[in-house]
C-alpha cells in the first residue's frame, strides 16, 4: 500500500481534503505476530505472520506491505531509533471470512464482505538485550463512525491511481528482551470473523486468543494507532469522536471485559474502530503485550420500507426495495376486492386496474432463519392526473415586465399547491405562487429567447413540469416632442420621432391634426391641448409620449413682473412663455451684471435661488433670445421684482 509521509506531503495532503470529498477506506483491522521455531548461538529464528482485514473487491491499489522492525522495545529512550530491518511480503492466502455468530434471526444480516490476507515469513534476528519492535504502517481504515476524519488522523491511499484521504493506520508487536525471555511466541487470535451486529439487537461476542507457550493472557481495550514514519519517537492514538473512547469505541452501550467478551446493544449504526491489548503473563509476571485491530460493523437489520410510488402518467407502479436478494417475498399491492393483485418477485411491476391511493404491504421472509417482517408503503396512481400550462400577459420586448399565470389542471381530485417559476437563461427562481411577474435583463441578437419553466406539484404528490420559449423583441420608444406655446393661428408641424424604424404612429385625439396617422402631422388649433403619441410595431411592442401645447396672443414673449419665491405654491417660479418661438432662451442677472440663472426649457423657470440659497429681495434683469418660426431672431429685455 502506497502513502505519504505526513510532514513531508503536507501540502498534497492539505489538497487533497479540499478537493476530493470521499474519504478514502479499505481496511478493517489487522494484527502482526510471531512464532519462535529455533536458536542456534545468539541467532533466533522467528514465524512472522501479518494479517489485515481488507473489503472484498476494493478498487485500491494494493502493495506489498513493508514490516519495519526497530531494534528496540522502548522508542522513548532513543530519539532517532533505527530501523534495524524492512521486510516486504508477497502472496497472501486470501480468506473470505464469515459472520460472527449471532443467536437471533432478522431480515437484513449486513452484506458486508470481508476478506483476510495473511502473510507469512521466517526471519532470523540475533540476541538483543533491548528486544525488538515490529510494525506496519499504511492507510486507510473504513471504520469512520467512531474516528475523527482529519489531518491527524490523515494519511492517503491510491483508488485507480488517484490519491484519496482516508484515516491512517499503524499495528504493531513486540519481541521482548531476549535477557528476560529467551523464547516467547504471540498468541494468536483463534476466531478470525466478521464482527458484527444489530442496531438495537443485544449482541454478545468474545476474542479468542491461543498462546503456545501457555502464558496467561489479560484482554484490554486500548486505542488504535495513527500512521508513523522512521523519525517518530513513539506511537501516537488516533483521535476519538465526542462520545467515544478506547474504553467505549461503539459508545456507552457496549462494553468489553478481561475475558474479551464484547457485549451490549448497540444505539447506532456505523463502522466502528477499535483495537486491543493482549498482556501475557508467564508465572504471575508481564513479559510482553501483543496488539489486534479490528472493525465492529453495526448494522440496521429491520425490514427497510420501500420508496412510495407516486405515478401521475399511467397506471403501471414499478416497485424497488433494498432488502436483502437472498429474503423471500411476498408483496399485497392493496386493490380492494382483489385477491390476484400479489407477486412473489423481489422488484415487482404491476398494472393498477383503477386510479386511486394504494397501501402496499410487503413481507419478507429469512429462509436460512426462518422470521418474518411486513412493512407497508403507498403506491398513489393518478395518470394524466396533472397537465401543466401557463401563459402570460404584457409586452414580450426588452425591458418591460412579463406576469406569467398558471394554468395547469388536475384531475382526480389532485389539486395543485406547489409551484416553482424559473428562468433557464440564468437559471435562477423566480417565484413560488400560481403567478409571478418578471423582468428579464436581455442582450445581443433580437428576437431573444426566454425559457421559462414552471413546476406544479398536488396535493397528491404528482409533479410535472413545462418548458416555454418567449421571444423577446427589440423595444420602441416614443417622443412626441417638446411642450410648445403658440400664437393664435399658427400652423405648427408635430416632431413626432422613434428609436425603432417599421413602427406606426398614431396619435391622439385627433383634434387640429391632419393626419392622425402619420409621423409629423400639422397642428391647426386654437386651444390648449396635449397630445399622445402611441408608437408601435408588428412583434406588439408600444410605447407612449405626450406633447402640451398652449396658444397666447403672439408671436411675443411673455416673461413677468414680479414674483414671490416663498414656497407657498403661489407665483414661486419664475416662468417665460416664448410664443410663435421655435427656440428661446431665457437668463437671468444681478444688479451686478451677473448671470445668476439660464434656460432653454419653457417648463423650467427660475425659483429665485443661486446655488440653492434664496438670493435677497430686489429687482433682476431677464433677457429672452429666440428666433421666431421664420428663422428671425427676437431678443426682448426687462426686469423683474423678487419678493421674498
Amino acid at each position: 500500500m502506497r502513502f505519504f509521509h505526513p510532514v513531508r506531503h503536507i501540502f498534497l495532503t492539505l489538497f487533497l481534503f479540499t478537493q476530493i470529498s470521499v474519504w478514502g477506506g479499505q481496511f478493517m483491522g489487522g494484527e502482526i505476530s510471531y512464532r519462535f521455531i529455533n536458536r542456534s548461538g545468539n541467532e533466533f529464528t522467528y514465524e512472522l505472520t501479518f494479517k489485515i482485514y481488507r473489503e472484498c473487491f476494493n478498487p485500491a491499489d494494493l502493495d506489498d506491505p513493508i514490516i519495519r522492525l526497530i531494534n528496540s522495545t522502548d522508542l522513548t529512550r532513543n530519539i532517532h531509533p533505527i530501523i534495524y530491518r524492512e521486510i516486504t511480503l508477497n502472496s497472501p492466502v486470501i480468506t473470505y471470512l464469515p459472520y460472527s455468530y449471532k443467536d437471533y434471526c432478522v431480515i437484513n444480516d449486513p452484506p458486508h464482505c470481508i476478506e483476510l490476507l495473511t502473510y507469512t515469513t521466517q526471519i532470523g534476528l540475533p540476541f538483543s538485550p533491548e528486544g525488538y519492535t515490529f510494525y506496519y504502517t499504511g492507510c486507510c481504515r473504513n471504520g469512520l463512525t467512531n474516528l475523527v476524519s482529519d489531518a491527524g488522523n490523515g494519511g492517503a491511499e491510491y483508488v485507480n491511481t488517484i490519491p484519496v484521504p482516508g484515516q491512517a493506520l499503524t499495528y504493531v508487536t513486540y519481541i521482548p528482551s531476549h535477557d528476560s525471555i529467551m523464547q516467547n511466541s504471540n498468541p494468536v487470535s483463534v476466531n478470525d470473523s466478521i464482527v458484527y451486529a444489530c442496531k438495537g439487537k443485544p449482541f454478545t461476542y468474545q476474542f479468542r486468543f491461543f498462546d503456545a507457550d501457555g502464558d496467561s493472557l489479560v484482554i484490554k481495550p486500548t486505542s488504535s494507532l495513527m500512521k508513523v514514519n522512521a523519525a517518530t519517537t513513539n506511537f501516537f492514538s488516533l483521535f476519538f469522536k465526542t462520545g467515544y473512547s478506547s474504553n467505549s469505541p461503539m459508545g456507552s452501550t457496549i462494553t468489553i471485559n478481561e475475558e474479551g467478551v464484547l457485549s451490549g446493544t448497540p444505539g447506532i449504526e456505523g463502522f466502528f474502530a477499535m483495537a486491543l491489548i493482549i498482556e501475557e503473563y508467564r508465572n504471575g509476571v508481564l513479559i510482553n503485550k501483543s496488539r489486534k485491530d479490528y472493525q465492529v460493523n453495526i448494522a440496521t437489520c429491520e425490514i427497510k420500507k420501500p420508496p412510495e410510488i407516486i405515478n401521475c402518467d399511467d397506471n403501471i407502479a414499478t416497485f424497488f426495495q433494498s432488502n436483502n436478494a437472498t429474503n423471500l417475498y411476498h408483496w399485497d399491492f392493496g386493490v380492494p376486492v382483489i385477491n390476484s393483485d400479489t407477486s412473489n418477485d423481489m422488484q415487482p411491476i404491476y398494472l393498477y386496474p383503477q386510479n386511486g391511493t394504494f397501501q402496499v404491504k410487503l413481507l419478507a421472509t429469512n429462509p436460512s432463519g426462518g422470521c418474518k417482517d411486513s412493512v407497508f408503503t403507498t403506491a398513489k396512481i393518478y395518470p394524466d392526473g396533472l397537465q401543466v400550462d401557463f401563459d402570460w400577459n404584457g409586452q414580450t420586448c426588452a425591458g418591460h415586465p412579463l406576469t406569467f399565470v398558471d394554468r395547469t389542471t388536475s384531475t382526480a381530485g389532485a389539486v395543485a399547491q406547489n409551484w416553482t417559476w424559473h428562468i433557464l437563461n440564468n437559471n435562477t427562481t423566480i417565484g413560488n405562487t400560481p403567478s409571478v411577474t418578471y423582468t428579464h435583463a436581455v442582450s445581443g441578437t433580437m428576437p431573444y429567447p426566454l425559457a421559462v419553466r414552471l413546476v406544479v406539484q398536488t396535493d397528491l404528490w404528482c409533479k410535472d413540469s413545462l418548458v416555454k420559449d418567449i421571444l423577446i423583441y427589440e423595444n420602441v420608444y416614443a417622443d412626441a416632442g417638446p411642450d410648445r406655446i403658440l400664437p393664435f393661428g399658427q400652423v405648427y408641424q408635430m416632431q413626432g420621432n422613434s428609436t425603432a424604424s417599421g413602427v406606426n404612429y398614431i396619435w391622439s385625439p385627433s383634434f387640429g391634426l391632419s393626419d392622425p396617422f402619420i409621423r409629423h402631422p400639422e397642428v391647426r388649433a386654437d386651444r390648449d391641448i396635449e397630445y399622445i403619441l402611441e408608437v408601435n410595431n408588428e412583434t406588439g411592442c408600444f410605447d407612449r409620449d405626450t406633447v402640451k401645447f398652449r396658444y397666447m396672443k403672439g408671436p411675443d414673449i411673455y416673461v413677468a413682473t414680479a414674483f414671490t419665491p416663498n414656497n407657498d405654491g403661489i407665483n414661486d417660479i419664475l416662468n417665460f412663455f416664448p410664443v410663435g418661438m421655435g427656440f428661446a432662451r431665457l437668463s437671468i442677472y444681478n444688479r451686478w451684471g451677473q448671470m445668476i440663472f439660464s434656460t432653454t426649457d419653457i417648463n423650467k423657470g427660475w425659483d429665485g435661488k443661486v446655488k440653492g440659497v434664496l438670493q435677497d429681495t430686489g429687482v433682476y434683469t431677464w433677457m429672452v433670445k429666440a428666433k421666431n418660426y421664420e428663422g428671425n431672431a427676437v431678443i426682448r429685455k426687462g426686469t423683474v421684482l423678487l419678493i421674498r
